[in-house]
């Protein structure tokens, strides 16, 4: 398989990262307005993993003075155990330098994906 391409999220990607939200998460879904307040917080990084033209995954991270947050990842259904998330762990973790050394989960309990 290919790698994925991971590249910023965009405002045009809310639909499909909503859907993808709601396909993993069901009730505990963040809702698009709360994926918007996240990313306008400052430090606050969306990245979405695309195979082609197709949205497969994403992931939003905080990025702290000495770590990196990450806060939601998803991959669609249909591109699990294809390496896609740990595609968008170790590009997160391209985040850290040597005065940025902590890498956080921060997994909900809800995450049954």
């Amino acid at each position: 398989m290919t790698p994925p391409r991971i590249m910023y999220l965009q405002q045009r990607d809310l639909p499909d990262i909503t859907a993808i939200e709601r396909e993993c998460f069901h009730q505990h879904a963040w809702s698009t307005p709360e994926i918007i307040n996240f990313l306008r917080r400052n430090n606050n990084v969306g990245k979405v993993a695309c195979i082609g033209s197709e949205i497969a995954g994403y992931a939003l991270y905080e990025l702290r003075d000495r770590s990196t947050y990450l806060h939601s990842l998803a991959v669609t259904a249909i591109h699990r155990r294809l390496g896609i998330g740990r595609a968008r762990v170790d590009h997160a973790k391209e985040t850290l330098s040597p005065t940025r050394r902590k890498f956080v989960f921060k997994v909900r309990e809800s995450n049954l994906c």
